[in-house]
C-alpha cells in the first residue's frame, strides 16, 4: 500500500474525542493561539525540553513546553511535530491519571499524523489510543484502533508495531470474552514479538497468554506461559515484570493445591516488592503468602498477612485487591469461628465487590454474610 492513510478510522476517532469530553469537567485547552511564532528548530527543541521534563516527573514544566511546542507546529502547519506534541500530551495526560484526555491527545496525534501520510506515527498513536481505550473500558473502538494500527503496521512491514496491535487486538476479545479469538490473537502477537527480538512485548504476551488460559480453565497451560514469562523477565525484564508474574503463577499453583510451592513464589515477591519499593505488585503478594500459609494450615499467620494486604491495598486504594483480601479475611474468620470478625469482613467485601459491580463475587459473598448471621443464603 503506497496511497495516503486510510480515512476509514476517522468516524470512530471522532468518536473517541465525544467520549473524551463527555460526563466530565471541562479539560485544559491542549494548544494555545496565543505567543510568537515559532521556527521549526524552536519547536523541536521545546518537545525536547518536554520529554526531558516528563522523563525527571516535573509534569507541570513537561505539559507547558509541550502545548507551546503544540501551538508553535500548527502554526507552521508541521503536522508531523504537531503529531508528537499531541502524542506527548497523550502520555503526560495518562501519567496524570487523566484518561479521557490522553485519549484525546492520541487521537488527534493520529489526525495529524494522517495529514502527511506519515504511518509510524499513526502506528504509534493508535496504538496508544488503543491502550486507553481498554482502559476506559471501551472495547469496540479499541479493537477498531488496534485494527487500524495493525493494518498499517503490516502496510509497511514492521514487526514489532504489528505484535502491539495484535496484542491489543487480543486485549479487547479477552476483555469482552471472546477467549478463543484472543488467543489466537496473542499466538500470532507473540511470534512476530520472537522474530522482532523485543524480550519486553515476548514477556507482555505470555503473560496475557497465562491470563487468558487461566479464564478458559486451562490451568496447566497458564502456568506454561507465566512461567516462561517469569523465566524471560528474570534475565531482561523489569523488577516489576518479575513481581507481577511471580504473583500470577502462585495464584496458579494455589489453584493447582500446590501450597507450598505457591508460598515460596509470594515470599520472593513480597521480598522483591519491599526492596525494591514496588506498591503496587505488594498487596497481592501479601495476599498470597496468605493464601498459602492458610493452605498450609498456618491460620494465624495467614491472618495476619491477609490484615497486612488490606492495608496495604487500602493505602495503594487498589479496590479490587482490597474486596478480596477482606473476603478471604472473613473466610478465614469463618472458619476460625470469629463470627464478629467475619461478619466485618464479609460485609466490608460486599460492599467493595458491589462498588467494583462484580455481580458473582458479591452474590457469593452476600450468601456468606447470610449464612453467618444464620439466615438463609
Amino acid at each position: 500500500m503506497t496511497g495516503p492513510l486510510r480515512a476509514s478510522g476517522l468516524a470512530f476517532l471522532l468518536a473517541a474525542l465525544v467520549v473524551g469530553c463527555a460526563g466530565r469537567a471541562p479539560k485544559p485547552e491542549t494548544a494555545t493561539a496565543v505567543g510568537p511564532s515559532l521556527e521549526r528548530e524552536q519547536v523541536t527543541v521545546l518537545l525536547e525540553e518536554a520529554r526531558l521534563a516528563r522523563a525527571k516527573g516535573d509534569l507541570p514544566s513537561a505539559t507547558g513546553s509541550a502545548r507551546r511546542a503544540l501551538a508553535g507546529a500548527q502554526r507552521g502547519n508541521w503536522n508531523d511535530l504537531a503529531s508528537d506534541a499531541h502524542f506527548l500530551l497523550g502520555e503526560i495526560f495518562g501519567q496524570q491519571r487523566l484518561p479521557r484526555q490522553s485519549a484525546e491527545a492520541f487521537a488527534q496525534a493520529y489526525e495529524a499524523s494522517r495529514r502527511v501520510n506519515d504511518r509510524g506515527r499513526g502506528i504509534r498513536a493508535l496504538n496508544a489510543l488503543a491502550n486507553i481505550l481498554l482502559d476506559l473500558g471501551d472495547y469496540d473502538r479499541a479493537f477498531e484502533a488496534a485494527s487500524q494500527a495493525l493494518r498499517l503496521a503490516r502496510s509497511v512491514g514492521d514487526l514489532r508495531a504489528q505484535s502491539t496491535a495484535l496484542n491489543n487486538v487480543g486485549d479487547t476479545h479477552r476483555f469482552s470474552g471472546r477467549l478463543v479469538a484472543a488467543m489466537d490473537s496473542y499466538r500470532e502477537a507473540l511470534t512476530l514479538a520472537q522474530r522482532a527480538g523485543t524480550s519486553q512485548d515476548v514477556i507482555v504476551i505470555l503473560e496475557n497468554m497465562g491470563s487468558t488460559a487461566r479464564r478458559q480453565g486451562q490451568i496447566e497451560e497458564a502456568a506454561e506461559h507465566y512461567d516462561n514469562a517469569l523465566a524471560l523477565a528474570r534475565r531482561s525484564g523489569t523488577p516489576e515484570h518479575v513481581a507481577n508474574l511471580l504473583n500470577a503463577l502462585a495464584g496458579v499453583r494455589l489453584v493447582q493445591q500446590r501450597p507450598v510451592d505457591a508460598w515460596l513464589l509470594a515470599r520472593e515477591a513480597v521480598d522483591l516488592g519491599r526492596s525494591e519499593n514496588l506498591r503496587r505488585p505488594l498487596p497481592r503478594a501479601v495476599q498470597n503468602e496468605g493464601l498459602a500459609a492458610w493452605a498450609m494450615g498456618d491460620r494465624e499467620t495467614a491472618r495476619r498477612a491477609l490484615i497486612e494486604a488490606v492495608r496495604l491495598a487500602g493505602e495503594m486504594d487498589d479496590r479490587q485487591i482490597l474486596a478480596y483480601a477482606q473476603w478471604h479475611l472473613g473466610r478465614l474468620a469463618v472458619e476460625s469461628g470469629d463470627r464478629d470478625g467475619a461478619l466485618a469482613a464479609l460485609d466490608e467485601a460486599l460492599k467493595l465487590f458491589r462498588g467494583l459491580r462484580l455481580a458473582e463475587e458479591s452474590r457469593r459473598v452476600e450468601a456468606e454474610l447470610l449464612a453467618v448471621k444464620g439466615d438463609q443464603p
